[in-house]
């Protein structure tokens, strides 16, 4: 799952870093990879017990690195959107199908 998350990642990389991605005949991340990853989250999440609280990051290493892997997440999506609005183009439309 990881494995292939990362991979998936990568792309998207290319995608955002490549300008008209589309033309140059890149793979791009759409749609049906989004709703799979959120399928496999569905699942992971029937595993757990419902919350019942707010959960602090911590307590182990790997629950410390999964923190800051999903921070680096937030700032790159945050960088992205902002990069794509100084070169005043439209992010990718795989984005959004």
């Amino acid at each position: 799952m990881l494995d292939s998350v990362q991979h998936e990642l990568l792309a998207l990389g290319g995608e955002l870093a490549t300008p008209d991605a589309e033309r140059h005949g890149m793979r791009l991340i759409g749609a049906t990879h989004i709703e799979a990853l959120e399928r496999a989250i569905d699942r992971f999440e029937e595993q757990l017990p419902p919350l019942k609280q707010f959960i602090l990051p911590g307590g182990s290493r790997a629950a410390a690195e999964l923190h800051l892997a999903r921070t680096a997440v937030v700032l790159s999506v945050a960088w992205s959107v902002l990069m794509h609005e100084s070169e005043r183009r439209s992010p990718p439309k795989s984005w959004f199908t």
